[in-house]
């Protein structure tokens, strides 16, 4: 299938995964799974945006420098696997990946969106089963 644009994207993705997602206030798709909530949307008409929350800073954590440096090497690792990235939303550490046109087309886009969440379980299960409380102590993992 030949996708012109975002919204056909979104309409192709929900034939194929039966999901009902809810509009959030922002014109988001947020999808809820097992794992928490799944959001998507084009900023730009153009572009996919996905994302899903992978934890909550702990009060412990560090200051920003320390994981501005951390997180950059979570993505210098998630970069070599040339999937996703770590992004600080806030109080949140968030995975996210974004799709441009190009990769829109030249991915299956029901594969992109599996890749995506089995990323997103495996991070999750090496934060959660790490000993530290540190949301970045997964980052051995990835470089």
């Amino acid at each position: 299938m030949e996708i012109h644009n975002p919204k056909e994207a979104f309409d192709f993705i929900l034939k194929i995964t039966g999901w009902s997602p809810e509009i959030g206030e922002h014109g988001e798709y947020l999808v809820e799974l097992d794992s928490g909530v799944l959001s998507f949307f084009s900023p730009d008409a153009v572009c996919i945006i996905i994302r899903q929350k992978l934890n909550s800073l702990p009060e412990a954590e560090p200051d920003i420098s320390n994981m501005c440096r951390d997180i950059a090497k979570l993505n210098a690792g998630l970069a070599k696997l040339a999937r996703c990235r770590i992004v600080l939303d806030g109080e949140d550490v968030v995975l996210e990946q974004v799709l441009s046109p190009i990769e829109i087309n030249e991915s299956h886009i029901d594969e992109v969106f599996e890749d995506f969440l089995n990323d997103f379980d495996y991070i999750k299960g090496r934060l959660e089963n790490s000993v530290s409380v540190s949301p970045f102590s997964a980052m051995q993992y990835f470089i």
